[in-house]
C-alpha cells in the first residue's frame, strides 16, 4: 500500500492515487463498477466521497479508506459556512453565568 501526500481536495487525492497506479478515469470506473461521469464528478469535487465510496476507493486504489474519508471531511469543513458570530458570544455569556452561579 502506497501512502500519498494528502492533497487539498478529495478529487486531487483520488487523481493522485489513480496516477500512482497508472490508471485513467475509465480504469477506475471499471474497477468500481460505475461510470466515467461519476468518476469525473469526484475528480472535479462536484460529488463528495461517502464512507462507502471511501472503502470502495481504498480497495480499488490500495489506500486506506480512512484517508479518503478524512480528506472529504476536512474539505467539507473548509467549505462550510461560518457560524453566526452570536453563537460564540452566547457561549461565553453562558459560561460566565455558570461560573458566577458556582461562586455563590
Amino acid at each position: 500500500m502506497m501512502d500519498l501526500i494528502t492533497p487539498k481536495t478529495p478529487g486531487q487525492l483520488v487523481k493522485e492515487a489513480m496516477e500512482a497506479k497508472g490508471w485513467n478515469q475509465s480504469d477506475l470506473a471499471f474497477a468500481l463498477g460505475t461510470t466515467t461521469a461519476a468518476i469525473n464528478q469526484i475528480l472535479s469535487d462536484k460529488r463528495g466521497i461517502s464512507h462507502n465510496m471511501a472503502r470502495t476507493l481504498g480497495a480499488a486504489l490500495d489506500q486506506q479508506a480512512s484517508t479518503f474519508a478524512r480528506v472529504q471531511a476536512e474539505w467539507d469543513v473548509q467549505r462550510a459556512e461560518e457560524p453566526d458570530p452570536t453563537v460564540s458570544t452566547r457561549a461565553r455569556v453562558h459560561d460566565q453565568a455558570r461560573l458566577d452561579r458556582s461562586r455563590t
